[in-house]
């Protein structure tokens, strides 16, 4: 499969995150027919699980343009396939375990994951900038 391939399948899987962390939040709600939007905003509806969960959704949206210039920025630059693949799968992973791990609460855990997982595109990005 071509790189260009493999990286427009790595940008898809992250920009569907968010949308994951949403159907967390529409299951949580009480009232199936709100939107996760209206369950959220009102206040006095909130529940944990759905707050964490609209957490981690808006962080999953701030994360998407960090990563998805770090990808199209090696690929022009022409990084190696091997990299730009490991650290784009290492970002996916991480994200998605900071993820459970905010879900269930475990705060120490989750930020040293959403450290490593910001370092992925980062390091991609210096790589291609051929900083090391």
């Amino acid at each position: 499969m071509h790189s260009l391939s493999i990286n427009i399948i790595l940008i898809l899987i992250a920009c569907f995150l968010p949308y994951f962390y949403n159907l967390i939040i529409r299951y949580a709600a009480v009232d199936q027919s709100t939107s996760a939007r209206e369950y959220v905003s009102n206040s006095s509806r909130h529940q944990r699980l759905a707050q964490r969960a609209n957490a981690v959704r808006q962080d999953s949206f701030e994360g998407l343009p960090l990563f998805i210039a770090a990808i199209l920025v090696a690929d022009y630059l022409v990084l190696s396939d091997w990299v730009v693949f490991i650290l784009g799968v290492g970002y996916l992973i991480f994200r998605m375990a900071y993820g459970i791990c905010y879900l269930m609460g475990w705060s120490p855990l989750s930020r040293t994951l959403w450290i490593l997982a910001t370092a992925c595109p980062v390091l991609m990005l210096l790589l291609s900038m051929q900083f090391f």
